[in-house]
């Protein structure tokens, strides 16, 4: 029969690196969002590392697959709680977009990621606070911050608001 040919794919044809990275990307966007099952979670983080590894040893990777692939194994990485490893990943790429004039979209959202989870604040912490003081701009801030790191942007640009 016809499309028999390269099945690693889910709907017959092989992805392209490309389409790995964009995927995984999302992945991880939901295996980051509150009130998912932490399993799952550990889970989806995994296969979403083993995917960007495998970009990074395909031959039809450019410079930009293999770039965008560093910056979701930092993004695992600070999912999994290793921030020095991340950082290593992303002062990587940065030297390669610098070297290459490469523009990697994800690069700068993973990066403040990490520079938060630096000093990153106890969400239910700021929550609380701002339960007590609503109108306080100081603790509506901390909140906005607070959620970025954990990666929900929508609702910290919400909050910011």
């Amino acid at each position: 029969g016809e499309g028999e040919e390269g099945e690693e794919g889910e709907g017959g044809a092989e992805k392209s690196a490309k389409e790995v990275l964009s995927s995984h990307f999302e992945l991880l966007k939901s295996a980051a969002a509150p009130g998912g099952d932490a399993t799952e979670a550990e889970a989806a983080v995994k296969e979403a590392a083993a995917a960007f590894a495998s970009v990074l040893g395909r031959q039809d990777s450019d410079d930009e697959d293999k770039a965008r692939a560093k910056v979701g194994l930092a993004a695992c990485a600070l999912q999994e709680g290793n921030a020095a490893m991340a950082k290593e990943l992303l002062r990587a790429v940065e030297a390669e977009c610098s070297e290459g004039g490469l523009k990697i979209a994800e690069l700068a959202a993973v990066k403040a990621q990490v520079e938060f989870s630096d000093g990153k604040e106890d969400l239910g912490e700021v929550e609380a606070l701002l339960k007590e003081s609503p109108g306080d701009l100081e603790a509506m801030h901390r909140y906005a911050v607070a959620l970025f790191a954990e990666g929900r942007t929508e609702d910290a640009l919400e909050a910011a608001l």
